[in-house]
């Protein structure tokens, strides 16, 4: 199924933005959370899972925004799976060098170290810098931004609102020892607006204003919906709130993870704790392809960058959302 002419008009489409994100998280980010031993290499995630995202998504004209972890930029095949990718129209971002579990306790020298690394290694790579960053863990504080805005970035997204990001604490805590040290988001996301706004830094050298797209929820509950969760609730679930969120101004975020389609052995050493990774392939193929068929007949689907192209976002997310983090303390590390 294709997306309704995609590019043809868009001042003509009036249906809300969309970005499709995927967070590029390797096996091995997986293993040392949950303390096991590998399954398969490095290579698998981009030699396997992303051309299987890259097909799916060049059968509904969809561009998408890849968040890529920067110690695998040293791998031939994530680099060549970036030069595909980019030739096909998507976008790349940063998801920090390392996916540090801890990253909110870092000093600013490992957080800014977390961000440049890659953030060099992909301006190398593609010809240009990435203006988006998802931090590990949902997590951003005023050194995160203030790294951010010397780099030039536009944005943003490692909100999650609502109790997702308990959850998910919850849940990997309960499946490993591993994992005691990882920290998930911060109290405030709770209540934490859905719509995107400015996240300003107020630190004693300047105030840097970031755009923060938050990661899509259930606008009714405020569960998450992103595939992690499709899995375990149904695709039902999930369309309905697409339903609930097409009735709101975009732009919205619908977050699935590089994992959700790689081929890894059913009695694999992660295939009973990590949630996709339960499902047998072709399930997994099913449900993905199921949630991009109910979003493009939605919304219309483009990079983050190209929402960026489009007008001064920052004059559009200057809103009563920004003001919620404005009224709160500074977003001060822990």
């Amino acid at each position: 199924m294709r997306s309704p002419s995609p590019t043809s008009d868009p001042a003509a489409d009036r249906r809300p933005l969309l970005h499709v994100h995927i967070d590029v998280d390797n096996l091995w980010i997986l293993e040392d959370e949950y303390g096991v031993g590998a399954a398969a290499g490095p290579d698998a995630i981009f030699d396997d899972a992303l051309p299987r995202f890259l097909a799916v998504f060049a059968a509904r004209g969809i561009r998408a925004t890849f968040f890529m972890v920067g110690r695998d930029l040293a791998l031939a095949s994530c680099r060549r799976f970036c030069e595909a990718a980019a030739r096909a129209g998507h976008e790349l971002a940063n998801h920090s060098e390392s996916h540090l579990p801890d990253l909110a306790r870092r000093s600013f020298a490992d957080k800014e170290r977390e961000i440049t690394l890659p953030h060099e290694a992909l301006t190398a790579l593609c010809g240009g810098a990435p203006i988006g960053f998802r931090a590990p863990g949902y997590y951003v504080d005023d050194e995160l931004l203030l790294v951010l805005e010397r780099l030039g970035y536009r944005y943003e997204s490692s909100v999650l609102p609502g109790p997702a990001c308990f959850l998910m604490n919850w849940y990997l805590k309960s499946k490993s020892a591993a994992a005691a040290g990882k920290t998930f988001g911060r109290s405030r996301y709770l209540v934490a607006p859905r719509r995107p706004c400015l996240l300003r830094a107020r630190t004693p050298e300047q105030r840097a204003s970031i755009v923060e797209l938050p990661i899509s929820v259930d606008p009714l509950t405020r569960l998450p919906i992103h595939s992690t969760f499709a899995y375990k609730f149904g695709t039902g679930m999930v369309v309905r709130a697409l339903d609930g969120l097409r009735r709101a101004a975009g732009p919205h975020v619908y977050l699935f993870h590089a994992v959700d389609l790689l081929d890894y052995p059913a009695h694999g050493p992660l295939a009973q704790s990590v949630i996709p990774l339960q499902r047998s392939l072709a399930a997994r193929l099913a449900l993905v392809q199921t949630l991009l068929d109910a979003i493009v007949a939605r919304f219309r689907v483009v990079t983050t960058r190209e929402l960026f192209a489009e007008g001064d976002a920052m004059q559009r997310f200057g809103s009563s959302a920004s003001r919620f983090y404005d009224r709160l303390p500074p977003l001060r590390p822990r």
